[in-house]
């Protein structure tokens, strides 16, 4: 987080302020601390005006200046003139300073070329109460080129927005690598806002994931880990991002997409969710596979659901029977097992059907 403590005030009432040529005079202040940091000040400045009411306090190197030294800071002053300089223009500061500390007023004078240069970038034109802004917030001119490269789409108070919350060139970077071509300013805010990083974005983007900016948002809302879709490729499943969400909600782990798959299961996402939520585990799938059967994911659940057993679906195939899921589910709610269907056979019952079996156990013969 920046040193830097800035408050803004919309509409704050209007205070006394003065138009000087291109300089504005405003009825506010300056104050330089000494500072623990080596080269540095603690310079803390007041804004008001009927545009905002802000306050700056953070430390600043020595190099920031024009005409204070740390030779000046060490000596008695009852009067002194210095500049605090930046991209956006310059604190023409005038006051009193006794042995590093000190107070007084300022004028700023803002920077035509800096306004020039953020009206080519395309932001806009500043007027001069938005450029003291800029100013206060420590909106430099590499930031707006980092923006404009990176295609963003803003205009100058969303700049400066973006600015504040702390966007960074490595950010800005990583979606540029990300292929996406035109990004809107609230859209690079979310990104912020919500956490999501520049290493988040180039790990998605090493998964083999180009997703567009909301949808990273929506992924690293709901925790989804950017390895968790590389896994996912590498299973063979070709998940979108819903997908992959989805699977990570309903707590579909990662070896249960392989043993799913490798047991036979089709390589879709509502396929493996259904299934999990369901309790169906893959050595069921597998149990099935091997007696030779081929069901679809509603037979799997069918089966489930009504309790067919393991041992059933062996056994019947065992003993040469060729039922489909709807007459195993009839033969396991009507009682039938395995061990029923054997005994059968052994009484010379061979080639009966479903209901014959059934009318045989719920009369009995056994």
């Amino acid at each position: 987080m920046r040193s830097t403590e800035l408050y803004i005030i919309a509409g704050a009432t209007a205070a006394f302020f003065l138009l000087n040529a291109q300089n504005l005079v405003f009825d506010s202040g300056w104050r330089i601390d000494r500072s623990k940091q080596a080269g540095h000040v603690r310079l803390t400045v007041n804004v008001v005006d009927q545009f905002q009411r802000s306050r700056m306090s953070n430390d600043v190197p020595l190099s920031r200046f024009e005409g204070l030294t740390a030779e000046t800071l060490s000596g008695l002053r009852e009067d002194i003139r210095f500049a605090y300089v930046r991209d956006a223009g310059k604190l023409l500061c005038r006051g009193h300073l006794r042995f590093g500390n000190g107070s007084g007023e300022f004028t700023f004078e803002p920077n035509t070329a800096f306004a020039d240069e953020i009206a080519r970038l395309g932001f806009g034109v500043p007027e001069q109460h938005a450029l003291m802004r800029a100013f206060m917030e420590g909106l430099s001119l590499d930031f707006a080129r980092a923006m404009n490269k990176a295609g963003v789409h803003a205009s100058f108070d969303q700049l400066l927005m973006l600015s504040g919350r702390g966007v960074s060139p490595e950010l800005l970077q990583a979606v540029q690598e990300a292929g996406i071509e035109s990004v809107q300013a609230d859209e690079l805010a979310s990104l912020v806002d919500q956490g999501v990083d520049a290493r988040y974005i180039r790990d998605l983007r090493g998964a083999g994931f180009t997703p567009r900016l909301e949808e990273m948002v929506s992924l690293h809302n709901h925790g989804v880990p950017a390895r968790s879709l590389a896994d996912l490729r590498k299973a063979g499943l070709a998940a979108s991002v819903e997908d992959a969400i989805q699977l990570h909600q309903q707590g579909v782990s990662m070896e249960t997409v392989r043993e799913m798959i490798a047991a036979g299961v089709p390589a879709e996402p509502g396929d493996l969710v259904r299934l999990h939520q369901h309790g169906i585990q893959a050595d069921y799938v597998k149990a099935a596979a091997a007696a030779g059967y081929k069901f679809s994911t509603d037979d799997l659940v069918t089966l489930q659901n009504h309790g067919v057993s393991q041992d059933l679906l062996r056994r019947a195939r065992a003993l040469g029977h060729e039922f489909n899921a709807g007459d195993l589910v009839t033969l396991s709610t009507h009682g039938v097992d395995g061990a029923y269907l054997e005994r059968l056979k052994a009484s010379g019952f061979r080639t009966l059907q479903p209901e014959e079996i059934t009318r045989l156990r719920d009369n009995g013969v056994d």
